[in-house]
């Protein structure tokens, strides 16, 4: 008579049976082939599983941030005819859109001569040079040797070369 209360189990039981009395008549090496198969098929199917799982989280992802994007511009157009239509009806100017010009009179902008630059010489001393020009930073004693005796030096903070010549145009 069959026993319900355990009837679900009972396949699972005869088809171990079965599998256990082929697998210890098989030789030594193939018992080491068929577990190093079972092994190589759970962990195929762990990975696959991963990436199967993987990709469907960066789907829902990318499809709630695409459907974001697409509300969040559907309302910024919404937003922007209104106020056109606004600015339309009530005959107000858009401050954003004003122009604003300097130096106009009677209409015309006035034009100023240009003046010529004459490049400034500015006399560097090295032994003056404590601070990095770019970021403030001070100069440490083994960054002041080397501007002293190679004329140039990397900032130690901020990572900008600054260069000693006795002799610097300036513009």
């Amino acid at each position: 008579m069959v026993d319900w209360n355990n009837y679900q189990f009972d396949w699972f039981a005869v088809y171990w049976n079965e599998f256990v009395n082929w697998f210890m008549i098989q030789p030594l090496y193939a018992q080491i082939l068929v577990i190093a198969g079972i092994f190589a098929i759970l962990s195929l199917t762990l990975v696959l599983a991963y990436y199967i799982i993987k990709g469907l989280v960066y789907l829902v992802y990318y499809i709630f941030k695409g459907t974001y994007y697409l509300l969040k511009y559907i309302g910024v157009g919404i937003y922007k005819l209104f106020k056109a239509l606004y600015y339309a009806i009530s005959g107000k100017e858009d401050p954003s859109k004003i122009s604003i010009q300097y130096n106009t009179v009677n209409g015309s902008s006035q034009s100023y001569p240009k003046k010529e630059i004459k490049p400034v010489f500015c006399f560097k001393e090295p032994d003056k040079v404590k601070f990095c020009s770019e970021c403030g930073s001070e100069f440490s004693e083994k960054a002041f040797d080397l501007l002293s005796s190679r004329g140039s030096v990397y900032c130690e903070n901020c990572g900008t070369k600054y260069n000693s010549s006795p002799i610097e145009g300036i513009s």
